[in-house]
């Protein structure tokens, strides 16, 4: 049967008097996602068993309700294809970053939001989020007693139409003014109970993630003060700009070979918490967030952050290359200057690959699609509303056409792409037949494909011309600047926008004196072309690792068009597995290729030497 990925990116918007309502839609993902993942738990099903969510379900003492009806939903898609559900990106602001954090962990390691639910309806009180130094006395502002006590006024039983709203109205409207009513350290503590809370039903190795398919987490922060960039220029050389937008990102991905990269687990707990914390630091309600907040509550609570250093290196590079220190940063709301975080999202669709079939679908997650009426439009806005609307109103109102647009662009690329490549195989068929010189149904050795694949690249080289050469040198520049990025990443000193420019300038130099560029060879008829031994080709073999990973994506997408073309039949069913067989060997060394992008990939001594360049 045909199989097919729905992949959901989320964008979950601000919101926060909300933030329960976008809990409960990101809740219900859960399930969904949960529900197609016990649906394939079982490839070949036995007659007779039960073939339910319960009867699957190796989790029976995790609260359960709506994922039998996804279950079921999928279980009558899956009479005519195999559908599975995941989410790979979120990214989020305000209440939907909060709930966007829980999420994102919930999925990674297949842990129940029971926790997160009971956080919000049950702690997450007026009451219990003050501040202990804001909470009125019995005789604070006695001022205001008599309106808040005449329980016929219209207005108060508007507001608070039972007793206890009045009360904790009356608590909250005559504690502490000017000053943040509520508790950063208190929410910091909640957020973490609940982090542990999902903890005790943990499965080590489980997941909602397919193996080879990463998940990003992406949540818009506003630094209050900002920091430095710079800027280089001609006159003068540079400029100083402030920049207030930031955001955090995270990531797991479940390696092929069984390893898996995570910061979603408990360890990672006290940095996922800052991020909520601080993308919902409501202006005027908490105190701005900082990551010594995070440091007094783990004391308090008797617990460490061992992951704490790398948090701030990884998280906040572009603070610690100002020279500022992130741990004394002031955060507040990621709202007020990234409400919808397309543009996040987007750049993370960029680097997925696919086992099958993909449907990709963004979903974003309004807390009030409803707002779009405008009042007195066609008229003069008043004083105040001008006021209002320049201050807050306005700039908080972002709308989303020029990033649909952009996914929409990203798609029609996609497809123009897809026709050269069609119209462009007869072509390379026909010009690579010659080569391909082996018996048919045998399979080529490691150094057949080695020897056609040269005699491919000085074919195609002699075939090009002079275009060729243009291609080429434009191919190692590229490259050149790659291995740069590389040295200014792990040396992790270049702070100045001229240092980098010295940088890239040694680096050129180096590419001069070792022939590397500019390129200089002979295709005309008869020329020697290039070889393996030729100084740029090696150069090439050694750094281009942007094209094997092309290269390896183009077979890839090979094979997914084979599977077009099997059919529902037991030999079918065979071909779709060695398809799928072999697409997991291509995406492992896909991965192995993508980590040496990283500077992870590499030892310290390494760092230490690219530090002394």
């Amino acid at each position: 049967m045909k199989e097919k990925e729905l992949r959901l990116a989320l964008v979950c918007y601000g919101g926060v008097s909300l933030a329960v309502y976008i809990h409960g839609v990101t809740k219900e993902i859960q399930k969904l996602v949960r529900a197609s993942k016990v649906i394939h738990s079982v490839n070949d099903p036995i007659p007779g068993e039960d073939f339910s969510y319960d009867g699957l379900n190796t989790d029976p003492n995790r609260e359960t309700d709506t994922e039998r009806v996804y279950f079921e939903l999928l279980e009558t898609i899956g009479q005519h294809i195999d559908l599975r559900v995941v989410v790979d990106i979120i990214a989020g602001a305000s209440a939907g970053g909060i709930n966007g954090v829980m999420l994102a962990r919930s999925l990674a390691h297949d842990l129940p939001l029971d926790s997160h639910r009971d956080m919000w309806l049950e702690r997450s009180d007026i009451t219990a989020l003050l501040d202990d130094k804001a909470v009125a006395g019995k005789w604070s502002k006695a001022y205001l007693m008599p309106l808040l006590w005449d329980k016929t006024n219209r207005w108060l039983r508007r507001l608070a139409p039972d007793e206890e709203t009045q009360q904790k109205l009356s608590l909250f409207l005559r504690s502490r003014w000017f000053k943040p009513p509520f508790s950063g350290q208190k929410l910091s503590s909640m957020l973490l109970d609940a982090c542990a809370s999902m903890e005790t039903q943990r499965d080590q190795d489980s997941s909602l993630l397919p193996m080879g398919l990463p998940l990003d987490l992406i949540v818009s922060v506003v630094d209050f003060y900002g920091y430095e960039h710079k800027i280089p220029l001609h006159d003068p050389a540079v400029i100083l700009e402030r920049e207030h937008r930031h955001a955090l990102r995270f990531h797991y991905l479940n390696h092929p070979g069984g390893a898996v990269d995570t910061e979603f687990d408990l360890a990672h707990a006290p940095g996922l918490v800052f991020a909520a914390r601080a993308t919902s630091s409501y202006p005027g309600a908490f105190p701005a967030a900082q990551v010594v907040e995070i440091d007094k509550v783990l004391k308090a609570r008797g617990e460490e952050w061992p992951n704490r250093e790398n948090f701030l290196h990884s998280k906040f590079r572009p603070h610690v290359e100002s020279g500022s220190d992130p741990a004394t940063a002031a955060f507040i709301d990621g709202a007020v200057l990234n409400n919808k975080p397309f543009n996040e999202a987007i750049s993370a669709l960029k680097s997925r690959s696919a086992f099958r079939e993909v449907d990709r679908r963004m979903v974003y997650i309004d807390p009030d699609p409803d707002s779009t009426d405008v009042d007195g439009a066609g008229h003069v806005p008043s004083f105040f509303k001008t006021i209002r609307g320049a201050l807050s109103d306005i700039p908080r109102n972002e709308p989303v056409h020029d990033e649909l647009v952009e996914i929409t662009k990203m798609g029609e690329k996609v497809r123009l792409f897809n026709q050269v490549i069609d119209a462009t195989r007869p072509q390379v068929t026909r010009l690579i037949e010659p080569i391909l010189k082996h018996t048919p149904n045998v399979a080529p050795t490691p150094e057949m494909l080695a020897l056609w694949r040269d005699e491919a690249n000085s074919s195609a080289a002699t075939q090009a011309g002079y275009a060729y050469e243009g291609y080429i040198q434009i191919k190692v520049l590229s490259v050149i600047e790659q291995v740069t990025d590389l040295i200014d990443q792990l040396s992790g000193v270049i702070m100045h926008p001229h240092e980098r420019q010295a940088l890239t300038r040694s680096v050129e130099n180096w590419a001069h004196q070792k022939e590397v560029f500019p390129i200089v060879m002979d295709l005309s008829e008869g020329g020697a072309g290039p070889g393996p031994e030729t100084s740029w080709v090696h150069f090439l073999r050694s750094f281009d690792l942007p094209f094997r990973q092309r290269r390896l994506r183009f077979v890839i997408r090979r094979l997914n068009e084979l599977y077009e073309k099997t059919e529902n039949t037991p030999e079918g069913i065979a071909e779709s597995d060695a398809l799928d067989e072999f697409k997991i060997m291509l995406y492992s060394a896909l991965d192995q290729v993508t980590n040496r992008t990283h500077c992870s990939f590499f030892n310290a001594a390494l760092g230490t030497f690219c530090t002394d360049l």
